[in-house]
């Protein structure tokens, strides 16, 4: 199991939102994941994404209800991609957990940088008008940060600011919390 800790920084995300605060995903296989987000400014209240594949389950942690829906497939794969829908489909791929095995496989290497106090391995790939520079702990080989510019102008940066891999899977970050009102998603 993978757990990352990241923080997004991105023009169209101003810095005193909710979606500027940290995150926390979990990653199991390519069945589970998990995204816990704060629910407001100022609370320790965090709603969740479930998905234990088929199983989809969105948790309002204010509302105290969970959506639930089924993927009928045929893609029953969990992915998180990390530019989302609007990048091109080659970049589907970079998802977070494997952000460092898409960038050894497709980018080019640059001189190693220190970046927050860690020396990195850097690595770039330039695609459909897009740069992508991910600097990798050079002695861990786990991500520090990920930037991406697209025609010239910021486009999204990733901070990681935890990134633990080989954990042991506990099954339970991966079902909804019990005591909440379930809502059936309808097909």
């Amino acid at each position: 199991m993978t757990r990352i800790e990241l923080s997004l920084t991105a023009p169209d995300l101003p810095r005193d939102t909710v979606g500027a605060r940290p995150k926390t995903i979990y990653l199991a296989g390519e069945r589970y994941a998990r995204i816990e987000q704060f629910a407001d400014l100022t609370s320790d209240t965090k709603n969740l994404i479930i998905v234990s594949e088929p199983d989809i389950w969105l948790v309002d942690a204010v509302h105290k209800t969970v959506s639930h829906s089924v993927n009928h497939g045929p893609d029953l794969t969990v992915h998180n991609p990390i530019l989302g829908p609007d990048g091109p489909e080659e970049l589907f791929p970079l998802e977070y957990g494997r952000e460092v095995d898409f960038f050894k496989a497709s980018a080019s290497r640059l001189p190693p940088q220190e970046l927050h106090g860690t020396r990195c391995d850097v690595r770039q790939m330039i695609l459909h008008g897009y740069r992508l520079r991910l600097y990798v702990d050079s002695r861990r080989q786990i991500p520090v940060e990920m930037e991406a510019v697209k025609d010239g102008e910021f486009v999204l940066r990733v901070r990681y600011d935890s990134y633990r891999t080989d954990l042991p899977l506990d099954s339970s970050l991966f079902e909804p919390p019990n005591g909440l009102t379930v809502v059936e998603a309808s097909d």
